[in-house]
């Protein structure tokens, strides 16, 4: 669509799924889970090379975490595929994220919400 766009600039084009035209609603909530699953995504890390893991040890802890998708990579340690030389702080972090994870993060933003309570 971008490049229709940049060849056609006062062109006017809808976004279509299965031949029909999708509405703002449905655009602003795939765009808005995507904002908040990056923004956990990096808090995660944030906190993860707080802790004193490497960069890759905290972006690959901070994916293993919310897509609950494996062991952590890092290349200098390929030989070690476990969680346990972690430490303590950094694996209550984990069990977090695994949880936001799990439950899907909008899932678990509604449960902060006052207007979930009220009803």
């Amino acid at each position: 669509m971008y490049f229709k766009l940049i060849r056609h600039p006062k062109g006017v084009f809808l976004l279509t799924y299965n031949k029909r035209p999708l509405s703002n609603s449905v655009i602003i909530s795939v765009l808005s889970f995507l904002a908040l699953y990056g923004f956990s995504f990096i808090c995660l890390a944030g906190i993860f090379a707080f802790c004193g893991l490497s960069f890759v040890q905290a972006l690959s802890c901070s994916a293993t975490a919310l897509g609950n998708v494996g062991v952590q990579l890092d290349a200098s340690q390929a030989s070690n595929h476990t969680f346990i030389l972690l430490p303590v702080l950094s694996k209550i972090f984990f069990i977090v994220g695994m949880i936001l994870g799990r439950l899907e993060l909008l899932t678990v933003m509604v449960l902060f919400t006052p207007y979930f309570w009220r009803e």
